[in-house]
């Protein structure tokens, strides 16, 4: 048994115990309210940016057509459902325009 990182609730001291989906609950919320603070969502604009990136690079390295069409839908859907931040989107935009500089 591993274990990443410990843990520990404030409880009453009246019910000093919680059980496992009260604990876990409690925690993705917190987690969650950390997340929304800090990181600043991707607008349409940026996803459609980043994806019309994307799509430049399968274009050059994709000739078939039914596999371009693949990857280009798949990368589309991942990022749609993706709560990705605008950091991440910059990072993959910046390593999208180096793969483009050298394909050309």
């Amino acid at each position: 048994l591993c274990c990443d990182i410990k843990v520990t609730i404030p409880t009453s001291k009246k019910y000093p115990v919680l059980n496992a989906s009260l604990a876990a609950g409690i925690i993705f919320y917190e987690i969650y309210k950390t997340e929304k603070k800090s990181a600043k969502k991707l607008s349409k604009l940026e996803k459609d940016l980043l994806v019309e990136d994307y799509n430049k690079i399968v274009d050059i390295v994709e000739k078939r057509d039914y596999k371009n069409r693949i990857a280009k839908l798949i990368f589309n859907r991942v990022i749609s459902r993706s709560f990705i931040t605008s950091r991440e989107s910059h990072t993959l935009k910046g390593i999208f325009r180096n793969v483009l500089k050298r394909l050309d």
